[in-house]
């Protein structure tokens, strides 16, 4: 990823697509085995991911809005609105079609909340998650 004095630079969608490079280049490298806690609770999905301090990552892009809250650590944050770094405690709401790369400052408690009636992860996945932009917005255009 670009130093942030330089991402900064960028347009939203240059950032975007930084960020989808550095998925493909993530791929190519060995693979993290990041913890993962999942919890269902009255039509309320709770996914945590456990990140340990070092780690680059980044996330998928959700179909919705969703609510973040990160109960541990430290977590610098690179989307297309620009980089910020999150320091626990910390809640807030994300949009769709959001796509974040992110580097472990500290191990990182980072917990995904959905509203489901759905306890099968892979169907949570085709209902909250789009595999790519192009995806995205087909689903986004189709829902409106």
């Amino acid at each position: 990823m670009l130093p942030i004095s330089k991402w900064e630079q960028l347009t939203p969608m240059a950032r975007r697509s930084s960020i989808c490079e550095l998925e493909e280049h993530c791929k190519s490298l060995p693979q993290a085995t990041l913890p993962l806690n999942e919890t269902f609770c009255n039509g309320i999905y709770a996914r945590e991911l456990i990140i340990p301090q070092g780690v680059t990552l980044v996330g998928e892009i959700h179909l919705q809005e969703n609510l973040n809250i990160v109960t541990k650590g430290k977590i610098l944050v690179a989307t297309e609105e620009g980089v910020k770094e999150i320091s626990a405690p910390a809640m807030f709401k994300s949009p769709a079609g959001v796509k974040r790369a992110g580097y472990a400052i500290e191990e990182t408690h980072w917990i995904c909340l959905h509203a489901t009636d759905l306890t099968d992860t892979e169907e949570i996945k085709k209902e909250f998650i789009a595999p790519n932009f192009a995806e995205f917005d087909k689903l986004v255009e189709y829902k409106v």
